[in-house]
């Protein structure tokens, strides 16, 4: 009959210590793997604006675009940031910080 243990020597945790260890490891190379630079104020400047245009339909159904940050709705005529590739939109204050921290769109 087989051994239901088919690991090497070194595959095992004997005490409370080495677990420590090896669960201190893992949370260092989830962390450091899951970190990523941000991008700089000049890319920021240079993502594109987007005036919000809305309709008398869009504004009496309570259908208004809202930043996905803040969650805000965005007031007519208003100038935004919208992401190239998502097309999320965003107001400048609420998506700059995220933006200098994170080379991704929040939401996704």
């Amino acid at each position: 009959m087989a051994s239901p243990h088919t690991g090497q020597w070194g595959d095992y945790v004997t005490d409370g210590a080495s677990l420590d260890d090896i669960i201190s490891q893992i949370m260092d190379q989830a962390s450091s793997s899951s970190r990523s630079s941000g991008v700089s104020e000049e890319r920021i400047d240079r993502i594109p604006w987007h005036t919000i245009q809305l309709d008398l339909d869009t504004t009496a159904q309570g259908l208004l675009p809202d930043c996905a940050v803040c969650k805000d709705d965005f007031l007519p005529e208003e100038r935004v940031r919208q992401l190239e590739g998502c097309h999320h939109q965003y107001h400048d204050v609420c998506i700059r910080p995220w933006l200098l921290q994170h080379a991704s769109c929040p939401v996704w």
